[in-house]
């Protein structure tokens, strides 16, 4: 998938939100928390927009400011 924006987030930056799509237009969110802690550290401190990546995710249900949305949830990522 293509990266279309990269947003660190939390106090220390610990967090990351991507928004992605594919070559048919079909896009999607998607979230790690304490980046730190993942074997894609280094993956994700190299990102910029444009780029392509692979992501290996499970679908997570968010509850956020009274609101419910899908989303992924980073389990891996490569460049």
């Amino acid at each position: 998938v293509i990266v279309d924006r990269v947003l660190l987030f939390g106090g220390s930056k610990e967090h990351v939100r991507l928004a992605l799509s594919d070559e048919s237009g079909a896009d999607a969110e998607a979230i790690a928390f304490f980046i730190g802690r993942t074997s894609f550290k280094d993956d994700i401190e190299l990102l910029s927009v444009g780029d392509r990546v692979t992501i290996d995710a499970t679908v997570d249900r968010s509850f956020f400011a009274g609101r419910s949305s899908l989303r992924l949830r980073i389990e891996n990522l490569k460049v």
